[in-house]
């Protein structure tokens, strides 16, 4: 409850437990705080081959959340005002990231933001 913006790029996807980095956030966040994140989400599923890839993994890729199942958690973990705005000109230099992987067919760059509410 002493934090008033939780600022992140390109961090979160490489947590293994994504549910408790933004339970975390909303634990030290104060109420009205806000969570302003910039990442890679998954517009659809990723394939194993691609989940296991290492270098894939390194370049951000692999630990991306498809974007409903990212909005479940942040609300699970209380948060409001939930906004996930997908960038879809990222695809341009996604493609450059692993020539040939074919991520940007599955990842896309977005800008990621929800609010700790008020108590009454």
């Amino acid at each position: 409850n002493s934090i008033d913006v939780i600022i992140s790029n390109c961090v979160v996807n490489l947590s293994d437990d994504k549910a408790q980095v933004f339970k975390e956030s909303y634990r030290v966040l104060k109420e009205g705080g806000r969570l302003a994140i910039s990442d890679i989400v998954a517009n659809k599923p990723l394939p194993e081959e691609m989940i296991k890839n290492k270098e894939l993994y390194c370049n951000c890729i692999s630990g991306a959340l498809p974007i409903e199942e990212l909005k479940t958690i942040l609300a699970q973990a209380g948060f409001v005002d939930i906004e996930i705005d997908s960038q879809e000109k990222s695809r341009m230099f996604i493609k450059d990231w692993v020539p040939g992987a074919g991520a940007e067919n599955y990842v896309v760059s977005a800008k990621i933001k929800a609010v700790k509410p008020k108590t009454r």
